[in-house]
């Protein structure tokens, strides 16, 4: 599955799940254990970039060359689990929406007026290139590996605000092209803050802005990065459905000359969604049932990094 769209498609995972949670009766602040199922399939068509692992990529004969079209299907199931305590610490175990499609662990506390506190682990690994500029031979794959810690503040004084805190460290197991370039090791740590809002424009309307800013610092200087984002989602909620629009935009700035390319990299991503929830269909509390569909794309400073990917699918939840 291409890594663009797995990412977009988790968050709206998160944003069934955040909907579910609100409007199933039995809630992850209730007391003991509690937790919540997704399980959905759809498909996927588009072009990916030259880092993409895709069978029909192992072998590329230049850098610049037009990458080739690919439609797959997909299938997603997401959980999480929680128990919660009397003094209002919630333990909190899930398979990655949350945290970006990595599984965690972690606990959060109610802190009266403040809001609510928490903090999150997770750790993973995928497959990249062992070199991916590697040309008219078959490149191999090897495993990135990350480790992330995420800090929280949920409803800040009763205001809506969240603010989130992403320190993440990762590395290549077998880091082909860092012997060859040292200014292309993938090996570092990433900074990300998040900063969002839900604001009520009536009863059924609410608009939830966010912005962010993600540092990425890599031994390999061509590799670190700064990066500014901005989320905008406009939810629509009725009797009986609910239907959100999502827009998404981030601009990456890297630190230096790509020693292959030879120009510095810069990416322009952005992304469109639409997704229709309905809770409690034909009048089963515990279940959701969401369709969705959207589309993402990254302009970059090299034809090598660039991408597009447009997906549709639907899903359903229950909650326990």
């Amino acid at each position: 599955m291409k890594k663009t769209i797995f990412t977009l498609v988790t968050a709206l995972l998160f944003i069934a799940h955040s909907v579910f949670s609100k409007e199933s009766e039995m809630p992850f602040s209730q007391t003991g254990f509690s937790g919540q199922i997704f399980i959905g399939a759809g498909g996927v068509t588009g072009k990916s970039s030259g880092l993409e692992t895709d069978p029909g990529k192992v072998r590329i004969s230049g850098w610049n060359q037009g990458q080739k079209q690919f439609t797959s299907s997909f299938i997603i199931a997401e959980a999480s689990l929680n128990y919660a305590f009397p003094t209002g610490t919630t333990l909190v175990a899930e398979s990655g929406t949350k945290s970006g499609a990595l599984p965690a662990v972690g606990i959060s506390q109610k802190a009266g007026a403040l809001g609510t506190l928490g903090i999150l682990a997770s750790m993973g690994s995928w497959d990249v290139w062992k070199n991916p500029y590697l040309l008219n031979q078959d490149r191999s794959k090897t495993r990135q590996r990350e480790k992330s810690l995420t800090l929280f503040l949920e409803n800040f004084l009763e205001t809506g605000i969240t603010m989130h805190y992403t320190g993440s460290w990762t590395d290549v197991k077998e880091d082909g092209i860092a012997a060859m370039h040292s200014d292309l090791t993938r090996r570092g740590h990433t900074h990300q803050i998040r900063l969002g809002c839900g604001l009520p424009l009536r009863d059924t309307l609410i608009l939830t802005p966010e912005i962010s800013y993600e540092r990425g610092l890599y031994s390999g200087k061509s590799n670190a990065y700064q990066a500014f984002g901005s989320d905008l989602s406009l939810t629509r909620v009725m009797e009986g459905w609910m239907m959100t629009v999502s827009l998404n935009g981030i601009f990456r700035n890297f630190e230096k000359s790509h020693p292959v390319l030879g120009k510095t990299r810069e990416e322009k991503e952005g992304s469109a969604a639409l997704t229709l929830i309905i809770p409690a269909p034909m009048g089963y509390e515990q279940l959701t049932l969401m369709v969705m569909a959207g589309h993402s794309r990254v302009h970059a400073s090299h034809a090598f990094f660039e991408s597009r990917a447009s997906f549709a699918g639907a899903g359903m939840g229950y909650a326990f």
